[in-house]
């Protein structure tokens, strides 16, 4: 009985012993500052046990943006921790995509992570499948050392596959549009003049 965490917008809890015999607690967090300033997404924060039972906030954002973690423990070392996210870089600063896909982040600690390049599954559908999208991953590692994941997604034929296109381009256009508004905003704001000491 009893509550093991509490946190704020806190869910999809992943479990993972470490090496030491403590555990730590990756959870989503709902709405997480960007750790360089900014605005806020989900991300995956973590917390702390010795016992498994009473956990304890550890500092820092472990990955962003993205949600709905799973952590495994390299064999050679290290950590990988697989997310969902839609946040699709189309500049300097994220746009929301409608469709989630599986990114990957790399850690020696297992706290501070690197995002890997590439995305390990979706969004787009692959040739010959029927889904769109890929979220809540899940990973197991087989007795050969190979992995296999398992994703939540959407079957193509129940997706409006041309409203999310639609919703792409007009993601990037207001993405262009606001920086355009932002440079120009910049080029006619007067210069301050500074005072001379006499």
């Amino acid at each position: 009985p009893g509550v093991r965490f509490l946190a704020k917008h806190a869910a999809d809890p992943d479990l993972v012993r470490l090496p030491d015999g403590r555990w730590r607690l990756y959870y989503t967090a709902g709405i997480v500052d960007h750790p360089e300033g900014g605005g806020g997404a989900p991300g995956i924060l973590s917390a702390i046990s010795l016992d498994g039972r009473t956990f304890v906030a550890e500092p820092g954002v472990r990955a962003y943006p993205c949600s709905a973690s799973t952590t495994m423990v390299m064999q050679g070392g290290g950590y990988r921790l697989y997310c969902h996210s839609r946040e699709i870089f189309f500049g300097p600063e994220p746009e929301f995509d409608p469709a989630a896909y599986v990114a990957s982040f790399r850690s020696d600690d297992g706290l501070d992570f690197v995002r890997e390049p590439g995305v390990r599954i979706g969004p787009d559908p692959v040739a010959g499948a029927r889904f769109i999208g890929a979220e809540a991953p899940s990973v197991t590692v087989e007795q050969d050392g190979s992995i296999t994941m398992v994703v939540t997604t959407v079957i193509e034929e129940h997706f409006p596959w041309n409203w999310l296109l639609m919703r792409r381009e007009q993601a990037h256009q207001e993405q262009m549009q606001s920086q355009a508004a932002r440079r120009s905003k910049g080029k006619h704001r007067k210069p301050r003049r500074s005072k001379k000491r006499p």
